[in-house]
């Protein structure tokens, strides 16, 4: 039975995301696994805020919230000490959730 490990990486600054997946790569491609990565489409999320809280409607404020997503499968066993090392390099606006697959 092969397991696998899945990472998602979501977050609102695209520029973070990409750096941490090219310290992610540095990594996984330093201890030797085998690794592929997957650039999911971005979302966007748009909110409209009235400016005036009793009247004019017409006065509206537009905001748009763009969120980026990335999966990385890792197709063999990973130690502790490499996990710890992808959490404490994660920049704080990056969310990460590790989830382990069984074929």
């Amino acid at each position: 039975m092969n397991t696998f490990l899945k990472l998602n990486l979501k977050t609102l600054n695209k520029y973070s995301l990409v750096f941490y997946i090219i310290l992610l790569k540095k990594i996984f491609n330093k201890i030797n696994l085998v690794f592929s990565i997957f650039n999911c489409p971005k979302k966007k999320k748009r909110l409209t805020f009235l400016k005036s809280p009793h009247v004019y409607k017409k006065a509206q404020q537009h905001f748009k919230l763009i969120s980026y997503k990335c999966i990385i499968y890792i197709k063999q066993k990973v130690s502790i000490k490499l996990l710890k090392q992808i959490f404490f390099n994660k920049p704080k606006i990056v969310s990460l959730q590790l989830k382990l697959l069984r074929r």
